[in-house]
């Protein structure tokens, strides 16, 4: 498991976008000039999940949400605050690590806004690489379904002094059982996640358990 973990991420690392796939890191300014249509669809995306964020009372890295754009697909997500301040050792106990709007029709996920959890068994938590799950709870807090994570972690304690920096979210293209079908990556999302003590990467399509 650990090494189809690793292998997993390292080829994450490696795979950019091509072209085809509109993607926002920050939100812009109502007086900012949209860049292309797509990156302004992208922005109102990220101030919805922003709005029912607090709405909610979640409380998210607004400024940091990306999202991603394309036809057929929308994917969004913020990390939570102080999610760079949580030591890896609390995945025994579930972590909300980001909220999330997607429309991934091919991810077997139904579309909507979800809060996302990361659970991993204390015994693997460890410096290097595991393997653990996240759910996805909706509004309701009805967890709905739960996909395969891998973690990267570098400390388990304070890896450095001073203030961190704000987790961040980034989205890439998945890795399905037909690599060479563009379609088929663009539309199997993977959310990596950056905190203070690692990565975390939520494999956010083709769920192993879809909750009754």
């Amino acid at each position: 498991m650990k090494s189809q973990s690793l292998k997993r991420s390292t080829l994450l690392s490696a795979f950019l976008f091509a072209s085809g796939v509109a993607w926002a890191g920050e939100s812009q300014t109502s007086s900012s000039p949209p860049r292309s249509s797509a990156t302004a669809a992208c922005t109102d995306v990220a101030a919805s999940l922003a709005a029912v964020a607090q709405e909610q009372g979640f409380p998210i890295n607004a400024a940091q949400a990306m999202t991603m754009t394309t036809d057929g697909l929308v994917f969004s997500a913020a990390t939570f605050e102080g999610l760079e301040q949580t030591p890896p050792t609390q995945y025994a106990e579930g972590v909300d690590v980001a909220f999330v709007y997607m429309d991934v029709p091919d991810s077997d996920i139904p579309a909507g806004y979800y809060r996302l959890k990361a659970t991993a068994k204390a015994e693997d938590i460890q410096v290097g690489t595991y393997a653990g799950s996240v759910g996805f709870f909706d509004l309701t807090g009805k967890e709905v379904v739960r996909v395969d994570a891998s973690f990267e972690t570098s400390a388990l304690s304070d890896p450095t002094p001073g203030p961190f920096t704000p987790a961040r979210v980034t989205i890439r293209g998945g890795f399905g059982p037909h690599p060479k079908d563009y379609l088929r990556l663009m539309r199997n999302p993977i959310a990596v996640i950056y905190t203070g003590y690692g990565v975390l990467v939520v494999y956010a399509y083709h769920p192993h358990i879809i909750m009754p």
